[in-house]
């Protein structure tokens, strides 16, 4: 396997030494901090994200080559690896949370501060639409041509799960629900999941919604810290919890109603699917927590590594050293299916790592 790891910021570009990858098979994290060093490692930096601070990040073009990344000053970039970043839009306001029309170009976004809110960028048009002030976590559909949401109102003491136009027009409400905050997901046409969004330490269940006879079925009960994220078919579910020895990965096929625990800990929300969805790549700690804790709060060196849930073989692909400490956010998969792009916390640049 030959792995590369190109860091994409914003202005000079600049060739950095010690990084290293790691390109031999591993079941263990005993060696995250013994990487091997690839020759053929190759990194692109430019200016620092003190200036164009990513929030959230995408891939753009079908090759995989050019990311889409919102920073929380409110300009919407699009990077190129080989070198360039051009300004598609300024102004956005001071951005807190992205949510992706992925491979589209559009995104609905909250933003703080006195003219903050809810917003709907869409890309063709350029136009920015507001959001009602209550409606809570969205998520798109499948086809991206929908939104999902929650809506609450506090007066009433009541809300809803609906479904609507990205703009916020043409809603439907499809769930009547007493519970005001919750974590909204549209895996599969007719179904939406959602699970209330608790403390770390609290158990929590993952429920579906079918929207055509909004019948409400339970497919994950009673679990700490529970984390999720879908396939892009929305037929696998990976999620993360903690048990009495500590954190747990787990991929639930639906359809086969298998169930699989990797062999290592992982949170769910720092993992991506392979578009085949054969394989899983995940951020791991060198030391895992063992009290709940939500991903975005902790804060370790990490590792990434490959996982193979039918054969149950994993592999290190990057691993921290003296020299270089990875803390991975956002992790996803260029179009092309090659690349996996991250965001490193510790510096705020933006990282490709070529998986082929």
């Amino acid at each position: 396997m030959n792995n590369s790891l190109i860091v994409i910021t914003t202005i000079t570009l600049l060739f950095l030494g010690g990084v290293y990858l790691i390109k031999e098979k591993s079941d263990s994290l005993a060696n995250l901090s013994e990487p091997i060093s690839l020759s053929s490692l190759s990194i692109l930096k430019k200016a620092p994200f003190s200036r164009f601070n990513s929030e959230s990040t995408r891939a753009a073009d079908s090759k995989g080559l050019e990311i889409i990344q919102v920073n929380r000053e409110g300009q919407l970039l699009q990077s190129s690896v080989s070198g360039g970043t051009k300004i598609l839009q300024e102004g956005l306001g001071n951005i807190s949370h992205v949510v992706w029309a992925k491979n589209e170009g559009s995104f609905i976004y909250k933003a703080d501060g006195p003219t903050g809110g809810s917003f709907y960028y869409d890309a063709k048009s350029r136009k920015t639409t507001p959001l009602h002030s209550q409606i809570g976590n969205i998520a798109f559909s499948p086809d991206k041509e929908s939104i999902a949401y929650s809506f609450f109102d506090p007066g009433a003491n009541e809300g809803s799960i609906s479904v609507g136009a990205p703009d916020g027009s043409s809603y439907k409400n499809i769930f009547k629900t007493r519970m005001n905050e919750l974590e909204i997901f549209w895996p599969q046409t007719n179904i939406i999941a959602f699970k209330p969004i608790t403390s770390a330490s609290s158990p929590t269940d993952l429920f579906f919604v079918n929207i055509e006879n909004k019948k409400l079925s339970r497919v994950i009960t009673s679990k700490i810290g529970l984390e999720i994220l879908f396939s892009p078919s929305g037929k696998l579910i990976l999620f993360s919890t903690f048990t009495p020895i500590g954190l747990e990965l787990h991929l639930l096929d639906l359809d086969a109603g298998k169930e699989y625990i990797a062999p290592f800990p992982a949170f769910a929300k720092k993992c991506a699917f392979s578009p085949q969805e054969t394989r899983v790549y995940c951020a791991v700690a060198e030391n895992p927590p063992n009290e709940p804790i939500r991903s975005d709060y902790f804060s370790d060196s990490e590792a990434i590594m490959a996982w193979s849930p039918l054969d149950n073989q994993s592999e290190q692909l990057l691993g921290a050293t003296k020299y270089d400490r990875f803390q991975i956010k956002s992790p996803f998969l260029g179009n092309n299916g090659e690349d996996l792009f991250f965001i490193n916390s510790r510096d705020n640049f933006v990282y490709r790592l070529h998986l082929n």
